[in-house]
């Protein structure tokens, strides 16, 4: 099985782009298919949704796992993820996610593993990781592009795949560690936008049509996106 990593970045911050360099030269050592997209337009609130799609049709692997630019790779892990999509659709990578202070994150930059920088300089742990999940090619849902700006659409989707792929396996283990890079701000009204839409899809998996609105909301049809 041959894995496709996609990562959506578009970003001119300084702090982002360190990140982004440092995690983007781990991959490169991997033997995975990098496909790195931005969300097709140059400014304006991010879609992550619609980069990790226009990623994903540069792929051409059996196998997709979406990460984020600022998430650091640990080799041993794409075994892990290999064994897990033989045996589930779809799955979960990991448990809880690490953020990186500044300063460990500048540690780490410099070659201290993450593990060593965050006990020396601090990190805030997050006690889950929606956003990385790994996924069959035949069993690939498209992210709903509706989705703009921060929060909501890593949780919509992997709310999909659990309804329409129940055999899936939503327990990732241990934690990803994150690099430092400032917040966001200015999305707020775009997050509670993309709550209500999360709540659209909450009701679409409770009456059993999640299928159908997929289909009405953004014209997904499962099996077209090769």
């Amino acid at each position: 099985m041959r894995l496709s990593v996609l990562i959506p970045w578009r970003s001119s911050d300084p702090a982002r782009v360190r990140g982004w360099d440092y995690c983007r030269s781990l991959w490169e050592r991997l033997p995975v298919e990098l496909c790195v997209a931005d969300d097709g337009v140059t400014d304006g609130p991010f879609s992550l949704s619609r980069a990790i799609n226009r990623a994903q049709r540069q792929a051409t692997g059996d196998a997709y796992a979406i990460f984020g630019a600022d998430h650091i790779i640990e080799p041993e892990r794409i075994d892990w993820i290999l064994d897990r999509l033989e045996r589930h659709p779809w799955t979960g990578v990991y448990a809880g996610t690490q953020v990186l202070s500044l300063a460990a994150t500048t540690l780490v930059l410099r070659g201290m593993p993450p593990a060593v920088a965050a006990r020396k300089a601090g990190a805030i742990r997050i006690g889950m990781c929606m956003g990385v999940v790994a996924v069959r090619a035949d069993a690939w849902i498209p992210m709903d592009p509706r989705f703009t700006g921060w929060g909501c659409e890593d949780t919509a989707h992997r709310l999909a795949l659990a309804t329409l792929y129940p055999d899936g396996n939503p327990d990732g283990e241990g934690d990803v560690y994150v690099v430092w890079h400032p917040d966001r701000h200015g999305t707020e009204d775009l997050t509670r936008r993309n709550y209500q839409l999360y709540r659209e899809y909450e009701e679409a998996a409770a009456e059993g049509r999640m299928r159908e609105y997929l289909q009405e909301a953004y014209g997904v049809r499962l099996g077209d996106h090769r």
